[in-house]
């Protein structure tokens, strides 16, 4: 695994970027391996729905692979921004589409986390921010009946749901920015 690892990072960048390719690399691979997992739990249990779902892996796990060969190639801080901008769509959509009472929203923070590993403390805090308003306007949006996802409305939506998830989303970026911002002292 760490030999493949090394493949897909730059030979001439500094100790920080390549801590950074590492980080952009390993989560596009994880993701991938993620998404074939999913795909294959569907298929073995009977419960894949459609085949377009096959596709969209597909598609994902290209688009993944294109952004660790833009990386390899040194374009660290694109290749981060580009995977963090795309799980934060896919996570926001995904929230969309099911609520924000799903685990799934939950997962907001690797897209939180690999802004602030890769781009620091206010990166990750941009990043709960945006995780934070969009589940928010979700649990409005549901409440008021303009959005009807999956798992119905329900008022801890707005009570507890939205309210816990900007706590968890700013207090992963805060550690996670802070501390990545001592280990760079040292």
């Amino acid at each position: 695994m760490v030999l493949l690892l090394e493949r897909f990072l730059p030979k001439d960048a500094s100790r920080t970027d390549r801590a950074s390719a590492a980080l952009v690399v390993s989560t596009s691979g994880a993701v991938m391996l993620g998404t074939l997992v999913f795909i294959l739990f569907w298929i073995f249990t009977a419960s894949l729905e459609e085949l377009s779902t096959v596709t969209a892996g597909v598609v994902l796990a290209l688009v993944l692979f294109g952004i660790m060969l833009l990386v390899r190639r040194g374009n660290v801080r694109l290749g981060l921004w580009l995977l963090t901008s795309l799980l934060t769509v896919l996570t926001l959509e995904i929230s969309r589409e099911y609520g924000v009472s799903t685990l799934s929203s939950a997962g907001f923070v690797i897209p939180i986390v690999l802004a602030a590993c890769g781009a620091g403390l206010w990166a990750g805090l941009f990043l709960a921010l945006i995780g934070s308003a969009g589940m928010w306007v979700i649990a409005f949006a549901s409440s008021s009946g303009a959005l009807q996802p999956w798992i119905p409305f329900q008022v801890s939506n707005l009570t507890f749901d939205a309210p816990f998830l900007t706590i968890l989303f700013f207090l992963i970026a805060f550690i996670v920015g802070v501390w990545g911002r001592e280990m760079g002292k040292y």
